[in-house]
């Protein structure tokens, strides 16, 4: 299944543009994207949704932006690995799959049943 993740926050650092980053989660792969608003939000000229909008728009209203480095890329799949596990224990997936397999529970078994259409 899949679903959107999203809280807005303020800009950090300084920054006067919205960005977002998404991430296509499965076991085997994450892949990600910076999407930067070509808007500053506190442009008054332009509506609230051309100030904000990244993915969930069209691409006319913001900019693909790379993501550089490894620290942030790993801190991500981190952070994707942790929500699946987490999902997979509040929902029992993870104990669903290991009985199916007559197997013990693990990290990958949960995963698999998550990533599972």
């Amino acid at each position: 299944q899949t679903g959107t993740l999203q809280r807005f926050m303020q800009p950090t650092g300084g920054g006067t543009h919205n960005a977002l980053i998404q991430a296509i989660w499965t076991p085997n792969l994450c892949l990600m994207e910076r999407r930067r608003t070509k808007q500053s939000l506190h442009d008054t000229r332009f509506g609230l949704y051309e100030r904000t909008v990244t993915f969930e728009g069209p691409d006319v209203h913001s900019t693909s932006k790379p993501i550089r480095g490894t620290v942030l890329g790993n801190r991500i799949k981190h952070l994707c690995n942790e929500m699946v596990c987490h999902v997979s224990e509040v929902t029992g997936a993870e104990s669903r799959k290991a009985r199916s397999r007559g197997g013990s529970r693990s990290r990958n078994a949960a995963t698999q049943a998550l990533a599972a259409p």
